[in-house]
């Protein structure tokens, strides 16, 4: 059972830190920008530093190398933050956004891999890290070009769909550390989500997927590698945010709200088979 505290500091502290960088960062650009430009770049700062806020209240500096391989997540937040405010700012081309993708997956699974990876005894773990690395990445990649296309309080409700249902596999899969942290994740979008009720379509989701898909990529790792994620469930989270892609066919003649459901259901429902099925496990190990 969680305190007070790491209720608060897991759930409302981010959400209102991503709520108000968002905020901030319309109101520092928006008299020099047109209203679509002048919320396009806020994103990736948006989610990295109320990650992180979060982070640092509910455990503190970590130090540099970690101790504990899951708590390269919080160092590593700050390149990857870079990365996605790169792409936002100054709209990279496709190709680069690929390549983005992939270096920040790569090096974040790989630094918590590490000390697995330099064990004596290699049990094939360096395979199924490449196996992780390159699905994270052949996902990652087209929902980063569906944000291009959607506001950030849309994007930010289709990857809430997934970041919840991923807290709660994580927190059945024998950490509850690695449930709050994804707690945290979640709870970023939350706030993306409300600042999105005041700005409006304006406010675009650029460089947001690589910033809150490489945590999660990392988060849904250290469940595999260091707790008990399933494959399955690992790889159903993992899959859960293309999903949204299936909502885009809906016929556009049934109107926006409807065309939203169902990218959310779509990614809802790929999403919580894989909560059910480490709750439905949790609870059969009575744990």
């Amino acid at each position: 059972m969680f305190s007070a505290w790491e209720m608060f500091a897991a759930g409302v502290l981010p959400a209102a830190v991503s709520a108000m960088v968002l905020v901030a960062g319309w109101r520092v650009t928006r008299h020099r920008y047109g209203s679509r430009e002048s919320r396009s770049w806020a994103g990736p700062p948006a989610v990295a530093l109320a990650f992180a806020a979060a982070w640092l209240a509910l455990f503190g500096w970590t130090g540099l190398p970690p101790q504990d391989a899951i708590d390269w997540l919080l160092p590593l937040t700050l390149p990857v933050m870079l990365l996605g405010l790169l792409e936002s700012y100054y709209r990279w081309p496709p190709p680069a956004g690929v390549l983005a993708i992939a270096v920040a997956v790569a090096v974040t699974l790989l630094a918590i891999s590490w000390p697995l990876l330099g064990a004596s005894a290699d049990d094939g773990m360096s395979g199924r890290l490449f196996v992780a690395t390159t699905l994270a990445m052949l996902t990652l990649i087209p929902l980063d070009l569906l944000a291009q296309r959607l506001s950030f309080g849309r994007m930010s409700a289709i990857l809430f769909a997934v970041g919840a249902p991923a807290a709660i596999a994580l927190g059945c899969s024998g950490s509850a550390r690695l449930g709050l942290i994804a707690t945290v994740l979640a709870a970023t979008q939350a706030g993306g989500m409300a600042a999105g009720v005041v700005l409006g379509r304006s406010a675009t989701a650029r460089g947001v997927v690589l910033v809150f898909g490489t945590l999660l990529a990392g988060l849904l790792w250290s469940g595999y590698a260091y707790a008990s994620l399933s494959v399955v469930d690992g790889l159903l989270l993992t899959a859960a945010p293309s999903a949204a892609w299936l909502g885009r066919w809906a016929p556009r003649r049934f109107g926006w709200s409807v065309n939203f459901a169902s990218q959310i259901g779509a990614v809802l429902a790929v999403a919580m088979i894989a909560a059910v099925r480490a709750w439905l496990e949790f609870r059969a190990a009575g744990l």
